[in-house]
């Protein structure tokens, strides 16, 4: 439903922040012309005349900015491309419910066909499968725990074409502390979906509050074969409520430093924490991880093979790994002292 497009999830924060103006903000970030072409400027909208994709994409936009805006925070304006008013109830027209997709993983679904409305509904019952970290140890550590992350991934939207002449075969690696799990391979799709007998679902043990989980998605290049890296997330687990469950949706991002404006397509997890002893929880964070006579006080991942090691690493340093030299970072660090000598003009004068 985003697209990959989260510039009115921003302008949604600013307003309940109160740090927009008393004017609209559509007015601030568009032109001067009419409320419709103000509209058009943040939001993208493809022209209706050509229908087809299009179209579904036009709707599918001004349906997801009327659903943030119900309260009209944000703007006065109406987000609605065409005169039937649309029912936040009534999903019969966002999805496609009369072609079959044919569902994957195949052993999960052996010869099984869905609907696509059918198939966003295998997708948000409770996963079937969780494979559990809580019983196993790594190396010689041996921490207490106190709590556990349950993490689902159940879709992704809008990721980058990363092939040439086939659409993204995309794989989930999450990363909490010594752990990191891999999910199901979903072959040809750029929104893909996980349904919920595959493998999308475990449980991290936790050992500091201070832990934080780290999300990549690949496109899947077979054995042997470099993965190519679609975008990263990153979910700090002392933000997350305990006991309260959490569907978001983040965008993905290449770089922890670096701004890069393509769009990298959004993913759609669901999360859960659990403290055992909410004492202890704080009081994490005064104490640093056990030194062990192996290990130090490093945090070390056991992976299979060169292959799953790559895409640890770059789930969680993204592409800006240290030591390495990129353009692309010094041209954003360029950037940023730039914006620091200019606000420090503007404070002198």
């Amino acid at each position: 439903l985003l697209d990959g497009n989260e510039k009115f999830i921003w302008l949604q924060a600013a307003a309940e922040m109160n740090r927009l103006a008393e004017e609209s903000a559509i007015s601030i970030i568009g032109s001067a012309g009419s409320a419709a072409s103000a509209t058009k400027k943040l939001f993208v909208l493809p022209s209706l005349a050509g229908g087809g994709k299009a179209n579904e994409t036009a709707l599918r936009y001004a349906e997801w900015a009327r659903l943030v805006d119900q309260e009209k925070t944000v703007s006065g304006v109406d987000f609605c491309v065409k005169t039937a008013v649309f029912n936040a109830l009534d999903d019969s027209d966002r999805y496609d419910s009369t072609r079959l997709i044919k569902i994957v993983p195949s052993y999960a679904y052996r010869n099984r066909r869905m609907t696509e409305k059918e198939l966003y509904k295998e997708m948000a019952t409770n996963s079937e499968n969780w494979e559990d970290f809580r019983q196993q140890t790594v190396g010689d550590r041996d921490e207490e725990m106190i709590g556990s992350l349950h993490a689902e991934v159940l879709a992704c939207h809008g990721l980058p074409k990363l092939d040439k002449f086939t659409n993204t075969d995309a794989v989930c690696y999450f990363v909490c502390g010594p752990y990191a799990f891999a999910t199901d391979v979903i072959d040809g799709f750029c929104s893909p979906v996980w349904p919920s007998k595959s493998r999308r679902a475990c449980i991290f043990p936790l050992f500091y509050a201070y832990q934080e989980l780290y999300v990549g998605v690949f496109d899947d290049d077979g054995v042997g074969q470099n993965d190519d890296f679609a975008g990263r997330v990153v979910v700090d687990v002392s933000r997350l409520r305990p006991n309260s469950e959490y569907d978001v949706y983040l965008p993905l991002r290449l770089y922890r430093n670096t701004y890069v404006k393509q769009p990298r397509g959004v993913i759609h997890l669901r999360l859960r924490v659990e403290w055992y002893n909410e004492k202890k929880a704080v009081l994490s964070y005064l104490k640093l991880p056990k030194k062990t006579k192996h290990l130090g006080n490093s945090v070390t991942v056991n992976c299979a093979d060169l292959k799953s090691f790559r895409n640890v690493v770059l789930t969680v340093q993204g592409k800006d790994v240290p030591g390495r030299w990129k353009q692309l970072v010094q041209k954003g660090i360029q950037r940023e002292m730039k914006l620091y000598k200019f606000v420090m003009q503007v404070r002198l004068c």
